[in-house]
Formats: C-alpha cells, structure tokens, sequence
C-alpha cells in the first residue's frame, strides 16, 4: 500500500485550501472536481515537493491555531481567505524570524495555488477535473475524433 501523503489534520487543511483557491457555486469546488487525488498523484512521485507541501500545511495550521486558535480548516471561509491573501501578499502576524516565514508562507502559498489550477483545469486523465467539470465550465468539449487525432483516450 503506498504511502499517504498527508496526516489527516494536513489533509484538512490542504482541502479547504483547495476549496478556497477554487470554491463551489454553479460548478463543483476543487475538493469535489477530485483535485486533491491530482496533487496526491505528484506527492507520491516527487518527495521534495512533499515536504515542501506538508511542512507549508503546519505552517499554515501553526499560523492559524496561534493566531485564532483553530486549525485553518476550522476557522471561517472569511479568514481563511485573509489567512490565503496575507500569505500572497507578505502581510501576515508578526513572528519571530517574520520575514523568513512570511517568504516561505508566500511560495507555499503560490504553490498551492498552482498545483489547485493545474488539477482542477488539467486533463482528467491526470487524476484532478473529475467528470470534466472544468472543461463544461469554460465550454471546452472533447470529441472522440480530436483525442483520436492526439492519440488519446476513445
């Protein structure tokens, strides 16, 4: 059995980042849209971008209980997004060593935002877009005959 990338309090956190970089209305959230099989996928291949991940999520979640104490997937979606947009924008609660923080929070940050994009846009053949949700979102359609002339799937 392959090894779990996340401790169930980093898979929380990491979901509702998810679901805030790309959340619901009249199409599913990025949680739901299966991304977070799309970024397991990569952590499973790639160890340094799997410490990188999980040691942002305790950071992020450090941050939070400090700050509000409770996790980040416990506080409310309004923090969060504060929590998300000081990350982006190098404003968040002073600390010692700040700077260093604030520059790893921003790249995990960035990180994050990146790898949601990619699976919840992707093809879902790479483990994220579950059901082409993205694809019907921007009204991009697949025939058989274009992934015929790529040499994809019938």
């Amino acid at each position: 059995m392959p090894h779990i990338p996340f401790s169930p309090s980093q898979q929380k956190c990491m979901i509702a980042i998810m679901d805030r970089v790309v959340p619901s209305n009249e199409f599913p959230s990025a949680s739901v849209a299966g991304v977070l099989n799309y970024i397991e996928s990569l952590l499973h291949m790639e160890e340094q971008l799997r410490t990188s991940v999980q040691s942002g999520l305790d950071a992020i979640d450090q941050l939070t209980t400090a700050t509000f104490g409770s996790s980040f997937a416990e506080i409310n979606f309004e923090l969060q997004d504060n929590i998300l947009k000081g990350c982006l924008d190098g404003r968040l609660p002073e600390r010692d060593g700040a700077e260093l923080f604030t520059t790893a929070l921003r790249e995990f940050a960035e990180l994050c935002v990146r790898l949601v994009s990619e699976g919840y846009y992707a093809d879902p053949g790479n483990g994220g877009n579950r059901g082409s949700v993205s694809w019907d979102m921007i009204g991009f359609a697949v025939t058989d005959a274009d992934w015929s002339a790529v040499g994809g799937p019938k």
